[in-house]
């Protein structure tokens, strides 16, 4: 489970040195990654989490 959250991170950390926001494509796949993360964790059930979580 870490290493998921690892790898967005180093993505996020890459695509910005890269002047990733700086084009529109590159902003677009950003916002597009962010908000499909956000939506995988807000789709997630409480229980399913904190079982996952142990």
């Amino acid at each position: 489970m870490g290493s998921g959250y690892q790898n967005l991170v180093v993505f996020i950390g890459l695509g910005l040195t890269q002047s990733l926001l700086r084009d529109v494509r590159g902003l677009s796949g950003f916002l597009g990654i962010l908000t499909a993360c956000w939506c995988l964790l807000k789709a997630t059930p409480e229980g399913a989490r904190e079982t996952a979580q142990s």
